[in-house]
């Protein structure tokens, strides 16, 4: 597949033009001449947005500050590739929650207002399937407030799928390293006002939100929501990097606009990876007892109302016993899966086991385990 024509599958799609413009002035306009037609489009895009962002202001900007979130949300934690997805996508079918979808991520600042002149589209340019799995993708199925947050403001990871050769750089959105503490309250603004719109949309229901650069901001999380709950996903370390891997790989081309060196991607992974953990690890205690469920990505895919169950438990989330035939509906409508065969060469097994070596201990997985082979990737469907 080349990534390199595709020029309208942008999530930058619904950024703002003053966040636009500001991203490509600190990264110098150094934009490759392939991916020109991709920055023109995001810039087309933020012009034809900008009456409708005046107007969604106008309309609901009152509604929106006022708006309060009765319940704390619940965050789902975990590296990118250790099934957050198909986490998420189960627990939001129980209709008392509420989660960011494609369309409001894509479009965060007018889908209160335009959600249906835009939606098609959305669904247009969007492609049907995640290009590293068979994840369906659609505007109303559930995604990653992530991507709002890059669409609003400079302080995100997600910058670097667009300008890659200051991916480090980028990185420090996530753990919050060397921050500002202005930076900071701004990010936190930008949080606090997405999730006042996704509540106001929702009519007040409990939010539910995967965001894997989550996993390293516990501590500015709960200072915006100190009642809010938290379930981490873990998967083996062998897999989650070669998982990781195939994402750089077949999905990440499709938004550079920038071409990085191949070689790096590998390195900053495992980078990536013990600067996130860290984090967690040093912050998961600030959670209160109660507030915390951990999982495991094997047991999901073995047992996945089991792990659902535990999850409620934990959590004093009620009425599990009400909700379960919905979740075992979508269970059952999930059989269809691939599985994605990958060994990892020797030298680059090695450097995960000891880069890693902190996550096998931590959640009892083998060091020693021979060739990898790759857990199903689930074709989920959404509700």
């Amino acid at each position: 597949m080349n990534h390199d024509l595709k020029v309208t599958e942008q999530f930058y799609s619904g950024t703002t033009l003053t966040n636009w413009l500001r991203l490509l002035r600190e990264n110098r306009f150094a934009i490759d001449p392939r991916y020109i037609p991709r920055a023109l489009f995001v810039t087309f895009a933020a012009l034809v947005s900008l009456p409708f962002r005046l107007y969604e202001q106008a309309r609901f900007g009152r509604r929106i500050a006022e708006t309060r979130l009765e319940k704390a949300p619940l965050f789902i934690l975990g590296h990118w590739r250790s099934g957050t997805t198909y986490l998420h996508v189960l627990l939001t079918q129980d209709p008392r929650f509420a989660y960011a979808s494609n369309l409001q991520v894509i479009l965060p600042e007018i889908f209160l207002g335009s959600a249906r002149v835009f939606e098609g589209a959305v669904r247009r340019f969007m492609p049907q399937k995640r290009w590293m799995d068979n994840f369906l993708l659609a505007p109303e199925l559930p995604s990653e407030d992530e991507f709002a947050i890059a669409n609003l403001c400079p302080y995100s990871m997600y910058h670097s799928l667009a300008f890659p050769l200051k991916r480090y750089e980028y990185l420090r959105y996530c753990t919050m390293d060397g921050m500002a503490e202005e930076e900071k309250r701004a990010w936190q603004e930008v949080v606090r006002r997405y999730m006042k719109k996704l509540t106001l949309h929702a009519q007040g229901r409990q939010l539910v939100l995967k965001n894997p650069s989550h996993t390293a901001r516990i501590a500015p999380l709960l200072e915006l929501y100190p009642e809010a709950q938290f379930v981490h996903i873990c998967r083996n370390p062998y897999e989650v990097f070669c998982s990781t891997l195939r994402m750089y790989e077949r999905m990440f081309p499709a938004f550079f606009l920038q071409q990085p060196r191949r070689e790096e991607a590998e390195s900053y992974i495992l980078d990536a990876y013990c600067g996130i953990y860290e984090h967690y690890f040093a912050q998961r205690r600030l959670i209160p007892a109660g507030r915390l469920v951990e999982v495991r990505y094997e047991d999901l895919l073995r047992a996945p109302l089991q792990v659902a169950r535990s999850i409620y438990d934990g959590l004093g989330l009620p009425g599990f016993a009400d909700v379960e035939p919905k979740l075992a509906a979508y269970v059952a409508a999930q059989r269809e899966f691939r599985v994605n065969e990958n060994t990892l060469p020797e030298a680059l097994r090695q450097q995960v086991a000891a880069r890693w070596g902190f996550a096998f201990d931590a959640w009892g997985y083998q060091r020693e385990e021979a060739a990898l082979e790759l857990a199903p990737e689930y074709q989920l469907v959404g509700r």
